[in-house]
């Protein structure tokens, strides 16, 4: 299983974000959400899942341990309609 981290901070494309990475052998998935002022912790979570489990061939996706277990405790904005950027090397 590839464990996959959801931190905030500054990114690499924005100042502010919400991002996650995930680093195992020859694999390396990074995404990255600019946040807004005044959004939850959360923001752009469901948004970078969504976007990167959309471009990993199917059995890498499966293999992930995404951060949250269950997606229905995050706040809202956490599928915020925002530009994902994804950065994947396989």
């Amino acid at each position: 299983m590839m464990e996959m981290q959801f931190f905030g901070g500054e990114g690499r494309r924005f100042k502010s974000v919400n991002y996650m990475i995930c680093k195992d052998g020859d694999v390396s998935i990074y995404a990255e959400v600019e946040v807004p002022e005044n959004a939850s912790e959360d923001y752009g979570y469901l948004a970078m899942k969504d976007e990167i489990i959309r471009r990993l061939p199917g059995d890498v996706a499966k293999s992930i341990e995404w951060f949250y277990d269950n997606d229905d405790c995050l706040e809202d904005d956490a599928r915020a309609d925002c530009d994902v950027f994804v950065d994947i090397d396989l």
